[in-house]
C-alpha cells in the first residue's frame, strides 16, 4: 500500500505544464549506499536540458544529479535536499548542457536507512 501511495504522490505533484514532457524515474529503492545510481538516461544527444528533479524518500537524505562524460568521468554536479516523507522538486528548473554521449544521473549520496525514489522530468 506504501508503494502505490508513493506513486500515486509523484504522480499527482507533477504540475499539468509538464503533461508532455519526458522523464526518466526509478523504482523505489530501499537502504541505498552512498554512490546507488537511483536514475540513469543513459546517451544523450548534444542538447541544452531543463530539468526538474522529483523525488520522495521517507527519511531526509540528499541526491546529486551528475553531467557524466562517455568515459563515466563526472563533469559536474549539483546536491539536492529530499525532505522526509515530503514530495520534493527542484525550483527553478536546472538547465544542463550536453556533450557527446554524454548522461544525466541522479545518485544517492549520503548514508541514511531509508526508501528514496526519484524522476527526472524534462521538456
Amino acid at each position: 500500500m506504501k508503494k502505490l501511495f508513493l506513486a500515486l504522490l509523484l504522480f499527482l505533484a507533477v504540475p499539468s505544464t509538464w503533461a508532455q514532457s519526458s522523464n526518466w524515474s526509478s523504482s523505489i529503492v530501499a537502504n541505498p549506499t552512498v554512490g546507488t545510481v537511483l536514475v540513469d538516461t543513459g546517451a544523450l544527444p548534444v542538447g541544452s536540458y531543463s530539468l526538474q528533479v522529483l523525488g520522495y524518500a521517507d527519511a531526509a537524505v540528499w541526491v546529486s544529479l551528475e553531467r557524466v562524460d562517455g568515459s563515466g568521468a563526472v563533469l559536474s554536479s549539483q546536491l539536492f535536499q529530499l525532505l522526509s516523507n515530503a514530495i520534493n522538486y527542484s525550483l527553478p528548473s536546472v538547465v544542463v548542457n550536453t556533450g557527446e554521449h554524454a548522461r544525466l544521473r541522479v545518485i544517492h549520496a549520503c548514508a541514511a536507512t531509508c526508501e528514496v525514489s526519484v524522476s527526472l522530468i524534462y521538456k
